[in-house]
C-alpha cells in the first residue's frame, strides 16, 4: 500500500512541480513552443496518473487473493490484462457507463425530494439549496461507487485467473459459475465480432483464389 501511495504521490508531485514551473515562466507561455510543451506535460503527467491508479487498484486485488509481494502481484495482474484485454476493455466500459448512471440518479433522486420538500414547506428560491444537494449528492455517491467498481475489478481479475488455471474439464474444473463465464464470454465477444468477420472474408476470397487457379497441362 506505501508503494503504491508513493508512486502516485511522486507523479502528483510532478504535477505540482510543473504547474509552480508555469507560474514562474508565465512572462514566456507567449511563446506558442513553450505553451505548447507545457500542455502536452500537463497532458502526461494526468495520464501517467491515472493508468498508475488503474494498475495499483489490480494489484492491491492480487494482492488480497493470492498474498503475494507488490512487484509480483503487479506482474501477474499485468499479465491477466493483457492476455484479456478485450474482455477487461469491454467489462470496464459496461461497469464505468452503468456507475455513472447509478451516481446522476441517486443525485438527481435527492435533488427531487429536496425540491418537494421545500416546495411543501413554502420556501421561496430553494433552487440553490437544491444545487447544492445535488452535488453533495453525486459526491457521495462517488464514495459507494468506488466500492462497486472495485468488486467489479475483483470479481473479473478472479474469473481471468481461474481460466488460466483451469479449463472445464473434471480434472480441472472451473470455480466460476455458468452465467458469469457467459455474461464475459458474450461481451467480449460483442467487440471481437468485426475481426473475426474480415477474417473469415479474407479465408473465403482465399479460398476463391485457390479454386480459381487453372492447373496446367503437362
Amino acid at each position: 500500500l506505501a508503494l503504491a501511495s508513493f508512486n502516485i504521490a511522486l507523479v502528483q508531485f510532478a504535477r505540482a512541480m510543473l504547474q509552480y514551473l508555469v507560474k514562474r515562466i508565465k512572462k514566456h507561455l507567449n511563446w506558442k513552443i513553450v505553451r505548447g510543451i507545457m500542455i502536452a506535460l500537463k497532458c502526461c503527467f494526468w495520464f501517467l496518473e491515472k493508468v498508475l491508479q488503474f494498475i495499483n487498484r489490480n494489484i492491491y486485488i492480487m494482492v488480497a487473493i493470492k498474498g503475494t509481494n507488490f512487484f509480483t502481484s503487479g506482474k501477474r495482474a499485468f499479465q491477466l490484462i493483457i492476455n484479456n484485454i478485450v474482455r477487461v476493455g469491454a467489462i470496464n466500459g459496461i461497469s464505468a457507463f452503468l456507475l455513472f448512471l447509478l451516481k446522476v440518479f441517486i443525485a438527481t433522486c435527492c435533488a427531487l425530494i429536496s425540491a418537494i420538500v421545500f416546495e411543501l414547506m413554502g420556501l421561496q428560491y430553494w433552487y440553490i439549496e437544491c444545487l447544492v444537494i445535488f452535488v453533495v449528492g453525486y459526491a457521495i455517491s462517488i464514495a459507494f461507487a468506488t466500492v462497486y467498481h472495485m468488486a467489479i475489478d475483483t470479481i473479473l481479475l478472479s474469473f481471468c485467473e481461474d481460466e488460466s488455471r483451469n479449463d472445464g474439464t473434471q480434472e480441472h474444473p472451473y470455480y466460476m459459475s455458468a452465467q458469469l463465464k457467459g455474461f464475459v464470454d458474450s461481451n467480449g465477444r460483442k467487440v471481437k465480432e468485426p475481426d473475426s468477420k474480415k477474417d473469415e472474408k479474407d479465408k473465403s476470397k482465399s479460398k476463391d483464389g485457390k479454386d480459381n487457379k487453372v492447373t496446367p497441362l503437362n
